[in-house]
Parts: structure tokens; C-alpha cells; sequence
């Protein structure tokens, strides 16, 4: 199974909104489907990965999810469906920028490189994230004493969507968002060519 540096732990308690904001190489992707494996056994049992395109779900988010758990505990991928059977009973639904999400009864989102949503188009991924956020506003399928969570992972851009969540996640008086920053250099199995990229 895949494990988890002590740099990249996302604490549980309290938790609504995790920006995890990174360069190239710091594992953000390992990040946050460590967090969601850490959900499904606190007992989250409707969650939504969402990814810039099925390229995206396909060969990163799924499979470092998938490889957060043990075979005689791994969950059950149906590419067809585009849905994760887990473990708990629970499901993981797959969605990617290029389609319209849905999911009022979703405890938990992952958006994985934001920065890559929607090809890129600054405004798009804004509208993108603020559409998402009104399907994913229900409060179904939330273990007692949790509370919705949503993971965003991106590389850092200038744009406006990250100007909003730094300024949330910095606020003192707002308890919704933390921050979680980082570089390629905090990766200690960062190969020497990532170094020099």
C-alpha cells in the first residue's frame, strides 16, 4: 500500500475545505487520496472524485487511491459505470471537468489539479468550481459528529479561484478552510531530473 509522508497528513477534526496547493513532485495527488482513504474509514460512504479529464481519473486519481489499501481490503473499480465499490459498502462516483456533476447525497469530493479543469480556461474553471460546489452542497451520507469534506489540489496560478481560497484559508475568523503548501524539494524520493525540471 501506498503511505503517506509525515508533511502530507491531512488532519481529520474539524475539516470542511483543504486546499492543497503545491509544485510539481510533492505528491498532492498521494495527499489527498490518502485523505480519502482516511474518510472511508472514518466511515464516508458517498464520495465524488473529479478530474480534468478521464486521462486524469483513469491513471492517477484512481490508482493512488486504489493503491491506499491492502489487496484483502482493496475496492472494486467498474471503469463501465465509472464508479468505486468500496470496502464499506459505500461509492466513489467519477466525474471529470468536461461533464456536469451531480451528487446532493456526496459526503466528500476530491477535485484533483484544478488549475487543469476545463483546458485550462481560467474563467471556465471558476464556473466550473462554483457549479460544483451548489451539486455538492447536501448533507447526506456525513458520519455523525463529521462534516462535508472537499479536497482541491492544484499547482499555483495567479488566478483568481486560488486568490479566493488563499484568502479564505488565511482568514482567522473563518474555521471552513485550511491550506496545505508545499514543493517537489519536500519529496525526499524526488528523482534528479524532477529537481531540474
Amino acid at each position: 500500500t501506498s503511505k503517506i509522508r509525515k508533511d502530507q497528513h491531512i488532519p481529520q477534526k474539524g475539516l470542511k475545505n483543504i486546499l492543497i496547493q503545491a509544485g510539481r513532485g510533492y505528491g498532492k495527488t498521494v495527499a489527498a487520496a490518502g485523505k480519502m482513504r482516511a474518510l472511508v474509514d472514518y466511515g464516508y460512504t458517498q464520495l465524488a472524485f473529479v478530474g480534468s479529464k478521464n486521462n486524469a481519473l483513469v491513471r492517477e486519481m484512481v490508482p493512488t487511491f486504489l493503491g491506499m489499501f491492502p489487496d484483502e481490503y482493496k475496492p472494486v473499480w467498474n471503469k463501465t459505470e465509472k464508479q468505486i465499490f468500496l470496502p464499506n459498502g459505500g461509492t466513489v462516483f467519477l466525474y471529470t471537468s468536461e461533464e456536469e456533476v451531480r451528487g446532493a447525497s456526496i459526503g466528500a469530493v476530491w477535485m484533483d489539479e484544478l488549475c487543469n479543469f476545463c483546458s485550462g480556461i481560467q474563467s471556465q474553471v471558476y464556473e466550473f468550481y462554483r457549479i460544483a460546489n451548489l451539486a455538492f452542497r447536501g448533507k447526506q451520507h456525513i458520519p455523525e459528529g463529521h462534516h462535508k469534506v472537499k479536497i482541491f489540489t492544484s499547482t499555483p496560478k495567479h488566478w483568481k479561484i486560488f486568490w479566493d481560497m488563499n484568502k479564505w484559508c488565511y482568514d482567522p475568523e473563518n474555521t471552513f478552510w485550511q491550506i496545505k503548501e508545499g514543493s517537489g524539494f519536500d519529496n525526499p524520493e524526488l528523482s534528479e531530473d524532477m529537481q531540474e525540471w
